[in-house]
């Protein structure tokens, strides 16, 4: 066999193969780096802009390319079969198709940590609205917080005494007292009866530290006021980039001083009640 003949059998690499292993690859490294980014954009602003193209970006794209890699990747091993040996990528095919698997989990779950992350800000935006009427309330009552045990009808009372009949929370279709006093990400089945996502600190006072505990997530209820044995981690969690695997939870906390921060159940020992 002259060298002609034996360079013209040598065998290549299926270009199938090659493309059924790369579109996956790329879906893995976006839809990993919007996991990882988008807890660190909720700083900003109104990080909800840079979240809500994403979840277009992904819906339209991920199924047609997750579904065109794992054709090609079962294309490919076929026709490297019938090739007679003058094909071989059987590795980047089958890669390509078990990838094709992941990258789908991946981007589903790329996408339901979009939606999380946005009713976490709702959530904390929620809270500042709070804490701005809870500062409303000290300066109109002699420097006091609201009572403990009746702060939320208080606060609500404040708000109507105001004329204040629709406030810009995150539901615009729940009644006054229940869509500021709501977290987005909570639960809600009866929404005829006034409940509440948060509880009040009965030890935080206007005079107390800024890094003082004044509101929190808890169980719900209506006026509920204690301490971490009532707080919920139940409304928030993040997701792990591993599949079948899932990330931790947290409970959004309002400092004396208007910040909020989520709180994992390892940090409550960080936290200043008093």
């Amino acid at each position: 066999m002259s060298e002609t003949d034996k360079d013209k059998r040598k065998s290549k690499i299926c270009r199938l193969a090659m493309i059924a292993f790369f579109i996956p690859t790329l879906l893995l490294i976006t839809a990993s780096y919007m996991i990882c980014s988008i807890p660190l954009r909720m700083d900003m602003p109104d990080p909800l802009k840079f979240i809500d193209p994403l979840i277009g970006l992904l819906v339209i794209l991920n199924p047609f390319l997750v579904l065109t890699s794992f054709i090609l990747g079962f294309v490919a091993i076929v026709k490297i079969a019938l090739s007679h040996g003058l094909l071989k990528g059987y590795i980047f095919s089958i890669l390509g198709i078990l990838m094709s698997i992941w990258a789908f989990d991946l981007d589903m779950r790329a996408i339901h940590s979009v939606r999380i992350y946005s009713k976490q800000f709702l959530c904390q935006s929620n809270m500042k609205k709070l804490a701005n009427a809870t500062q409303e309330y000290s300066q109109a009552h002699n420097n006091q917080y609201p009572t403990p045990n009746e702060w939320c009808d208080l606060l609500f009372a404040s708000w109507e005494s105001q004329n204040r009949k629709t406030i810009e929370f995150a539901d615009d279709d729940v009644l006054l007292g229940q869509a500021g006093f709501f977290c987005p990400a909570h639960y809600y089945r009866n929404r005829g009866k006034q409940q509440s996502s948060y509880a009040i600190n009965p030890h935080c006072g206007p005079d107390s530290p800024a890094d003082t505990v004044l509101l929190f997530e808890a169980v719900k209820g209506w006026n509920k006021f204690g301490g971490p044995e009532i707080m919920s981690f139940e409304n928030h969690h993040t997701l792990s980039i591993l599949p079948f695997r899932q990330g931790g939870k947290g409970c959004n906390v309002l400092f004396n001083d208007g910040s909020v921060k989520l709180i994992k159940p390892n940090q409550l020992d960080e936290l200043k009640w008093k």
